[in-house]
């Protein structure tokens, strides 16, 4: 077993969706795709070449071979493995770890209409993945510490559409002096350390990009809201949501009103 990070995500509402989905085959392909574009984004990542730098691309290809995605049902876990990153090089392997999450929490949202809960937690870990992929007469296991963590923040102490990280992984990411902090993590209104799942449009080029994605997040929950008037316990989450939104949208100082719940 070795040191990896964690990030175990929940579909909210998965049981409805099921229950509402389960003859509509087209929109089942959809779900498909968008846990399949979690792969891709990493895919992407690793044949996008941003430097002309051989030994810069190389560095970078190793660093993505640390990142693992594991969907089953309405759970995706992101693992990072700590095992033979140099300190030089934790500080981009986190950007790289928290971006996918990031990226690929906002494209769930905007393509399925639903929110995430999670956790994230430090510790110790082992899976056979990379066994399994390569023969499927293999069995999937998973032997993890940090796997339990992370789905016990996620399961008990979440209940809102938030990832919490636990004080272990905020006490190390301190440690490693992890120069993205602000922008991958934020206290919520009930005080407590989450990872901002918005945190990959911080710093993007393509701000009207950023605008037209903030309107489909926007409106797709809208309509969660609208369809669940009278459901108490689903609409107090998507409040949640929503304050967390527009939150986000006034940190990255977004101007357009159509963005916004409340304004």
């Amino acid at each position: 077993m070795n040191q990896s990070i964690v990030c175990c995500l929940d579909v909210l509402g998965y049981s409805d969706l099921v229950k509402n989905k389960h003859s509509d085959d087209e929109y089942i392909k959809k779900y498909e795709d968008v846990l399949n574009k979690s792969l891709s984004i990493l895919n992407k990542l690793k044949s996008n070449s941003s430097s002309k730098d051989s030994s810069y691309n190389e560095e970078k290809n190793n660093l993505i071979d640390k990142i693992r995605i594991i969907t089953f049902s309405d759970t995706i876990i992101f693992i990072l493995y700590l095992e033979k990153i140099d300190k030089e090089q934790i500080n981009n392997c986190m950007f790289l770890f928290l971006n996918l999450i990031s990226r690929f929490s906002t494209l769930f949202i905007q393509y399925i209409g639903n929110t995430l809960r999670g956790g994230m937690s430090i510790g110790q870990h082992y899976d056979n993945y990379d066994k399994y992929r390569e023969n499927k007469d293999i069995k999937l296991v998973m032997f993890s510490k940090s796997l339990i963590e992370s789905h016990k923040l996620e399961s008990e102490s979440s209940f809102y559409p938030r990832v919490l990280i636990n004080k272990k992984l905020n006490d190390y990411l301190q440690k490693i002096s992890f120069k993205k902090y602000n922008e991958f993590f934020y206290q919520d209104f009930f005080h407590e350390t989450c990872l901002r799942i918005y945190g990959h449009f911080v710093k993007s080029k393509y701000q009207s990009s950023v605008v037209e994605e903030l309107i489909h997040i926007k409106d797709k929950i809208q309509n969660s809201i609208d369809d669940n008037q009278g459901n108490r316990k689903i609409l107090e989450k998507l409040f949640y949501f929503s304050n967390y939104h527009d939150y986000e949208c006034k940190q990255l100082n977004i101007k357009n009103n159509e963005c916004y719940f409340n304004y």
